[in-house]
């Protein structure tokens, strides 16, 4: 059945004419989202005698999945008309996303040149044009509708949004993070390793936010490399007379520092179970403008948009960040919301949003536009809806909301501030294997954190051992997560904006504004 279509994705993978690579269990792993493939099974199986989605949104999204996987055919039965939203976006953002779609199909085509490990990104502090501290410029984006933050709830000192030198940022980040960057940054300077994303971020800015883990990325093609460097991070971190844990969940190293008696976590920091060729690769994968950036231990280097956003203290919302639907993209813009940073949406349309079809949606069916703009009106309860920009269009619905419906926003919203920015809401997704020197005789019950600290054995007991476990879990290691640590490092699961990079824009645009606009209407 799958062969049936000769030249299209799936025959090409279970003909047998190309090798394909495989999951450590021997899976095939195929990065699209599943809700619509049975459409593709049942016309796989029956050809044009099939039944198809009734609305615009499901149609569009089966007709993206249906080029995707090379059936022409299904595609255009059902095939729905494009938004496009360049008419509303200006030519220097046109040109920005159009360079790094440039740079992404190289990185992801294998014809990207590693030796320019900073392609295109612009270096901040060290050398070369001064780029710093970067000037507030709020009217470059007037045009843009923003939602979730009005301009003057943006926290801003003077007429600057960053910090002047690489030694103020240096301070921000140790004072933010308890010095935890002078242990980094031996590392940093000596090996391909970067920190990239929200703590680079806030140093940047000079203003700490709750919450924010230490992302570590490995820039090498070696798997047994990236070990090593792993292993010199958490050697680095672990001092003898502090209380660190090390976990290992499927594609992340968590390395936790609490403090007795309390056990109250109070560092974070991660070490990206993923292989990258350079740090432009890691950056240019990254979806909230604002966070595209990055530190190797000498200087930061940011992308355009990044470098845009912090002189407009605005994120564009661009749907190619989106595919597949997952909360993750539109948590993390209400997350930055809070920080400081506009939501601009290019082309929004109030008076086409179904409101009453998104305050009937629970939270985890929302989609694309819809669940932000619920974000947006979940925002808005918390205050005075006359002050929002989008006030007027909103302001006479909710009024006529039921309690129940004005109780499914407001857990939109709680939902953001509780599951932050990771990828979905369902608690699988927090699974993951603890070294047995933290949990005693009942490994499979234990939670380290419910632990009474004082009796917690500090690092110097547990450093080595442990250790010793992330690298060989054995049998102990959850279904899911690989047991080796050199079975975890992955070279070809890539981010969504290098899997979306070749999806046509309009179709990602048509797809993430029809879940606001209603699924019944067309574009």
């Amino acid at each position: 059945t799958l062969c049936r279509v000769k030249g299209s994705y799936l025959e090409s993978l279970f003909s047998g004419h190309c090798e394909c690579q495989r999951m450590f269990d021997g899976a095939y792993y195929i990065d699209r989202c599943g809700e619509h493939f049975s459409y593709v099974l049942d016309y796989l199986r029956h050809g044009t005698d099939v039944s198809l989605p009734k609305n615009a949104l499901d149609r569009k999204e089966l007709e993206l999945e249906a080029n995707y996987y090379g059936l022409k055919e299904l595609a255009e039965m059902v095939g729905t008309p494009n938004v496009s939203i360049d008419a509303f976006l200006s030519p220097e953002t046109l040109q920005i996303q159009k360079n790094e779609q440039e740079i992404r199909a190289t990185i992801y085509n294998g014809t990207y040149d590693s030796s320019r490990k900073y392609q295109g990104l612009v270096r901040l502090f060290v050398g070369g044009h001064r780029n710093t501290p970067i000037q507030h410029q709020p009217g470059s984006l007037k045009d843009t509708v923003r939602i979730l933050l009005t301009p003057k709830q943006c926290p801003r000192v003077g007429p600057f949004n960053t910090v002047s030198t690489v030694e103020t940022f240096r301070a921000c980040f140790n004072r933010f993070h308890g010095n935890v960057l002078s242990r980094l940054e031996p590392i940093l300077c000596e090996e391909p390793l970067i920190i990239a994303g929200g703590s680079v971020l806030a140093a940047l800015r000079g203003f700490n936010a709750v919450s924010n883990d230490v992302d570590l990325f490995v820039c090498t093609t070696d798997h047994r490399e990236a070990t090593r460097i792993a292993r010199r991070v958490w050697l680095a971190l672990a001092l003898d007379n502090e209380h660190w844990v090390i976990l290992r969940r499927n594609g992340v190293i968590n390395m936790h520092l609490f403090v007795p008696p309390s056990g109250d976590v109070v560092e974070k920091v991660q070490v990206v179970l993923r292989l990258y060729e350079s740090p432009a690769e890691v950056i240019y994968g990254f979806d909230c403008d604002c966070c595209a950036c990055a530190y190797d231990g000498r200087d930061v280097y940011v992308t355009p948009r990044c470098y845009r956003s912090l002189e407009t203290m605005t994120i564009i919302l661009n749907p190619i960040h989106s595919r597949p639907n997952t909360p993750s993209y539109e948590l993390r813009l209400a997350k930055y919301a809070q920080r400081g940073f506009n939501i601009g949406v290019p082309g929004f349309d109030a008076k086409r949003v179904d409101m009453a079809m998104l305050l009937g949606t629970k939270v985890s069916k929302m989609r694309g536009l819809g669940r932000l703009v619920c974000l947006a009106v979940g925002r808005m309860q918390m205050g005075d809806v006359s002050e929002h920009p989008l006030g007027v269009a909103f302001g006479v619905l909710l009024p006529d909301a039921s309690g129940e419906d004005r109780e499914n926003v407001q857990e939109m919203y709680e939902s953001m501030l509780e599951y932050g920015a990771t990828p979905c809401y369902e608690d699988d997704a927090f699974m993951e294997f603890v070294p047995d020197v933290y949990c005693g005789e009942e490994p499979e019950t234990y939670c380290w954190m419910d632990d009474d600290a004082e009796c917690f054995p500090g690092a110097m007991e547990s450093r080595d051992s442990a250790w010793q476990q992330i690298e060989n879990g054995g049998d102990d290691v959850p279904p899911l997560i690989p047991p080796n640590l050199s079975d975890a490092w992955s070279s070809w699961e890539r981010s969504r904006e290098y899997l979306n990079h070749l999806t046509n824009y309009d179709d990602l645009n048509t797809i993430y504004y029809l879940g606001a606009y209603g699924v019944e209407q067309e574009a």
